[in-house]
């Protein structure tokens, strides 16, 4: 029986906050995380959280959906942020020298940054 992956999404003040449901973002949830994404952006959203809470260890297709989603937003002119990754998930990111990532403390903080750079 196929595990169901969970990655659950809601709007905020016109931002999509997506929260994956899992402790591990492996190849299934970070291909359910790039669908969702892409199915955001057609549907018109620009502006993007990333609420990882929930995680507690990213793979190698972890981090590229994650990477991916930011990168795709990027390109329809959108705004990306993170919120709530673990020091052991930010640490992931320092370790593959991946420069330019930030997780703010809260999904208020963040949700605030993407709203002020789109503005």
């Amino acid at each position: 029986m196929p595990q169901h992956i969970h990655v659950t999404h809601r709007i905020v003040k016109n931002v999509a906050v997506i929260v994956p449901e899992a402790e591990f973002v492996l190849a299934k949830e970070g291909e359910v995380l790039l669908q969702r994404v892409s199915s955001l952006l057609r549907d018109g959203l620009k502006l993007f959280v990333i609420n990882l809470a929930k995680v507690s260890h990213l793979d190698a297709s972890g981090i590229g959906a994650i990477v991916g989603s930011r990168s795709e937003v990027a390109r329809h002119g959108g705004r990306f942020a993170m919120c709530c990754a673990s020091d052991r998930v930010m640490a992931i990111f320092r370790l593959i020298k991946i420069g330019g990532w930030h997780s703010f403390a809260t999904e208020e903080d963040a949700i605030a940054e993407v709203e002020r750079e789109l503005a």
